[in-house]
């Protein structure tokens, strides 16, 4: 927006989302994460009114499933695993 006046944290957070997002190292990609949401814990420039209710469905064959408020089932996609049959 024009003549918008931003802090040096919203600067700081801006730049530290995307390092995060164009960082392919994964221990990296996570201390900027986790840098950045520091910032936002403590200026609390966003704050949610309301958390959708959300429902999965997995098989009962899938390991390492690792429900999460903020999540739901499936944050951590990535670790997943399934059984052998």
């Amino acid at each position: 927006m024009k003549n918008w006046q931003v802090s040096d944290w919203e600067k700081e957070i801006d730049r530290l989302f995307i390092a995060g997002y164009q960082t392919v190292d994964e221990n990296k990609r996570r201390e900027i994460y986790g840098e950045f949401q520091q910032i936002v814990a403590e200026q609390l420039p966003i704050f949610f009114l309301v958390n959708p209710l959300s429902l999965e469905a997995v098989r009962n064959h899938i390991d390492n499933l690792k429900f999460s408020a903020i999540g739901g089932a499936f944050w951590n996609i990535e670790e997943l695993k399934i059984q052998d049959k």
